[in-house]
Order: structure tokens, then C-alpha cells, then sequence
């Protein structure tokens, strides 16, 4: 999809733009039913490419991360 989609790069009197967006990743491991007198545990964790994996938001390009996240749940979150 990074490749599919790029960011767009422009020069600029500062230097080069990039304007793309960040891919971030939240993970989730649900816990396993434990033995009895055990916690429940599991696990979580969020991820956060780096600048050359950001990508342009386009329409096709959002439809295309939702199709492959985790039920149709990707977000664009700007922060």
C-alpha cells in the first residue's frame, strides 16, 4: 500500500515537503482462558512506522487500509 500510495514530495524555498500521513499499528492479543487460580493475561501494543513509510490520503488509498485492517477499523487520526 506504501508504495502504491507515496507520499507526495515537493521542493519548497524551506527544502523538500512531504506530505503524506503516518501509519500507526495498535495491536491487541486478547487473553487465553488461564488455568484456574491463574490472571488472565495478554497483551497490547501500539507501532508507529517511520517518515518514509507515510502515505498520501486519498480516497482509493483509505478504502484499500480499511479493506485490510482488523474488520474495516482503520482511522485516520490527525494529530
Amino acid at each position: 500500500l506504501l508504495r502504491e500510495f507515496p507520499a507526495k514530495r515537493e521542493m519548497s524555498e524551506q527544502g523538500e515537503l512531504v506530505r503524506g500521513l503516518a501509519v500507526r499499528f495498535a495491536l491487541e492479543c486478547p487473553p487465553d482462558t488461564p488455568p484456574q487460580g491463574l490472571p488472565a493475561e495478554g497483551a497490547c501494543a501500539e507501532l508507529q512506522l517511520g517518515d518514509a513509510a507515510r502515505f498520501f490520503p486519498s480516497d482509493a488509498a483509505l478504502a484499500r487500509w480499511r479493506a485490510h485492517a482488523d474488520q474495516g477499523r482503520a482511522v485516520v487520526a490527525y494529530e
